[in-house]
């Protein structure tokens, strides 16, 4: 039996990087044949005519892995917070399988470039393998992921985590990660939760024996520590990190090509255009690697595979605005039955019946490059608000603030549901019933 496993999870679009992510492991480490075995969990679902193979590799739809409320699981989470929520049940998933394996996972969007050994050498007396966003602490911070955004995801990168599952600690740590990330895996700045990552934060403290907080340069290699790391590559086409003497540099072990655009050559992170080629041209080789093998790799194909849990059975949309609602309705212990069905009593229904549907597949995401068409309604906002705080004063004008951001929540929205009303409160992150309206 394989004592080592690597798996990743996606949505079947991205079923041409997790293809990459693997092939890139097995051409970085030749005797991974002898004792590695890889999954691709796919939180999505095949339609017909879509097939996808990867050499070597068991690709398995996550509904098939026993779950309870699967369903309510897939649709009260967006597809990032979903993918993310199923790692640790990936995780007791494999331990059903090897009960005395070492196991790593990987996001889709990285690629290995060097020995996995060591790594898997390090969980020999630990519980896991930690990489912290970046390592260097500096005075005037030169990084382009600003501090406080590191400081609400989380301090360490949880596209990679390593785990043995022989420590005496691995049924308690996965128990407990699991009971986190079922219901509380939203990406959520007033709940101080982003997703599976923040959690991880906890980890040195409850098992500070057990937990290798790795500070080698080559490991986890991307946007948010550019600034401290360099690529340096050599006449072999090996990758460096600083310099190729391995007394002050580091080999690249693994890239995390996160914010990948495959249609703009000249960004790093589509997120992050101020960091580009034209100031980071150690990059480039590496980018151009990279995309020649997600196009090799049938990238052109996947990406047009529509996420299964982003529409009702009808095939409306559903938004991150339904998803919150929901979420709310889940706290208030309102059960629906299957979310996504179009029947009477459903989720959908009561979105119908109150007018809060939409035909437009909207990316519920309000960009800096979008706002400013926005402009002209801006300026009339800070009218009515200037205005406001001249009728009611500034103490009561700070006051409405404080309510307002809270007010704003999605959660606090389920008001529009005429059904709802008499069941309505109003929820708090610091105390969900702290105002009852009933």
């Amino acid at each position: 039996m394989h004592n080592n496993i690597i798996f990743t999870i996606v949505a079947k679009n991205y079923l041409a990087l997790a293809k990459t992510l693997i092939e890139s492991v097995k051409s970085s480490n030749p005797s991974w044949e002898q004792n590695t075995q890889f999954y691709v969990f796919v939180a999505d679902e095949f339609e017909e005519g879509q097939h996808f193979e990867i050499d070597k590799c068991v690709l398995m739809e996550c509904k098939d892995l026993g779950l309870k409320d699967y369903s309510s699981l897939s649709y009260k989470y967006d597809i990032t917070e979903f993918c993310t929520a199923l790692k640790p049940f990936c995780l007791d998933y494999l331990f059903g399988i090897n009960q005395n394996a070492k196991i790593i996972y990987f996001d889709p969007d990285i690629c290995v470039f060097s020995s996995l050994a060591p790594i898997f050498k390090s969980l020999d007396d630990k519980l896991c393998v930690l990489t912290p966003h970046y390592i260097t602490p500096e005075v005037n911070y030169s990084g382009v992921v600003p501090e406080e955004m590191i400081l609400w995801v989380g301090i360490f990168n949880l596209g990679f985590i390593a785990v043995n599952t022989q420590n005496p600690n691995y049924k308690i740590f996965i128990e407990w990660w699991k009971n986190r990330l079922f219901d509380k895996c939203y990406a959520d700045k007033q709940d101080g939760l982003h997703t599976d990552q923040k959690w991880i934060d906890y980890i040195p403290s409850y098992f500070p024996n057990d937990v290798h907080i790795s500070h080698n340069m080559g490991y986890n290699v991307s946007i948010w520590n550019l600034h401290e790391r360099k690529i340096i590559t050599d006449g072999d086409q090996k990758f460096y990190i600083n310099s190729t003497d391995q007394k002050t540099g580091y080999e690249l072990t693994f890239f995390h090509f996160s914010g990948f655009d495959i249609d703009n050559k000249n960004v790093i992170h589509k997120h992050h255009p101020v960091l580009n080629i034209s100031n980071r041209p150690d990059m480039i080789p590496l980018l151009e690697l990279y995309r020649s093998s997600l196009i090799s790799n049938g990238i052109n194909t996947t990406i047009k595979w529509k996420y299964s849990y982003g529409t009702y059975d009808n095939g409306y949309p559903i938004t991150q605005f339904h998803r919150r609602l929901f979420r709310r309705m889940l706290q208030m212990q309102i059960k629906l039955g299957d979310p996504f069905s179009i029947a009477e009593g459903t989720m959908y229904r009561l979105l119908e019946t109150n007018n809060l549907l939409t035909k437009i597949n909207q990316t519920d995401k309000l960009k800096a490059t979008s706002i400013t068409k926005y402009s002209g309604k801006i300026k009339i906002v800070l009218y009515i608000m200037k205005l406001l705080k001249s009728t009611i004063g500034i103490d009561k004008y700070s006051l409405l603030l404080k309510f307002l951001l809270k007010y704003s929540r999605t959660e606090n929205q389920i008001f529009l549901i005429n059904e709802l009303k008499n069941q309505y409160t109003f929820y708090n992150e610091n105390r969900i019933d702290s105002i009852n309206l009933k």
